[in-house]
């Protein structure tokens, strides 16, 4: 299978939402239980098929965002899509999503794709985030939102599918907006 297309894309949100779980589940299909932090980042590559074409994604796993917000200007950058995800269970980590688009949109001085992510949905008995929250902030930022678990295997291919979809919009109109100039 050739890869007809690459796109950089990075994980952010506060420690111990689930994103290393995300990425694991989608990567190599297991579940990571215990609680894991990069460092600053973890890299991965993963090829997927999406819509008949095949792209490989390098994905960016940073460490909880509280401590790297300055790094957000180099991320926004390096990165053609953003994955922002907080945790269902934990309201802080949902209250920061926003401060982050926010910065990312500040440093990337252009429309940046992005997914927002409602991660462990399988913890519903634990939730103090309601999931009407997470689609009214992903509909103020015109951001693609799921509710997501790792443990369960549920909406993980999913997430990173839209996010495709949602780079491949954007060089669209890009292009358009370039014929027309």
């Amino acid at each position: 299978m050739t890869v007809e297309r690459q796109y950089k894309i990075c994980v952010l949100g506060n420690s111990g939402v689930g994103k290393t779980p995300l990425v694991v589940q989608f990567d190599v299909g297991i579940f990571i239980d215990k609680y894991y932090e990069p460092t600053i980042e973890d890299n991965y590559s993963k090829q997927t098929e999406v819509d008949g074409q095949q792209y490989r994604l390098d994905i960016v796993d940073t460490g909880g965002f509280e401590g790297y917000k300055s790094t957000i200007d180099m991320y926004a950058r390096d990165n053609q899509g953003f994955i922002l995800v907080y945790s269902i269970t934990d309201h802080r980590s949902f209250s920061d999503i926003e401060d982050l688009i926010d910065e990312i949109i500040k440093c990337s001085l252009k429309p940046v794709p992005m997914v927002i992510v409602g991660m462990k949905s399988d913890l519903e008995s634990e939730r103090e985030v309601d999931k009407e929250l997470g689609e009214q902030l992903a509909d103020r930022f015109s951001c693609s939102f799921y509710e997501a678990s790792a443990k369960d295997d549920v909406n993980i291919t999913e997430v990173f599918h839209s996010l495709i979809r949602l780079i491949n919009q954007s060089k669209k109109s890009k292009k358009g907006k370039d014929k027309k100039d």
